[in-house]
């Protein structure tokens, strides 16, 4: 997230100093904080990632790519290993508990 928040609100900053009144990137991207809270709220349902992704768009089609391979990366990717390792834990611990029982 970090990565993509810094990119993200760098490209915001450039595109504010020639135009200081676009309020949707302030409100999106206008620190970091705020570019790595919306990008949090892009994969964890809190906003649509194409709602995030709008005002930055204007700048470049390019943009929308890359908070689709961020998108993807992190839900599709990232996640699915994160849940990988909890079922793997699972497992491990039903093995064992299997073997107490026989004993």
């Amino acid at each position: 997230i970090f990565i993509f928040g810094v990119t993200f609100m760098q490209l915001a900053y450039n595109h504010l100093r020639t135009n200081p009144d676009s309020s949707d990137i302030m409100l999106y991207y206008g620190t970091l904080g705020r570019s790595m809270l919306t990008l949090f709220m892009a994969i964890s349902g809190g906003i649509d990632w194409k709602d995030a992704v709008a005002p930055l768009s204007t700048l470049s089609e390019i943009i929308d790519y890359l908070m689709g391979v961020y998108v993807f990366f992190t839900v599709f990717c990232f996640i699915n290993v994160v849940t990988g390792i909890f079922v793997d834990n699972a497992k491990a611990l039903g093995e064992q508990e299997m073997l107490h029982q026989r004993a």
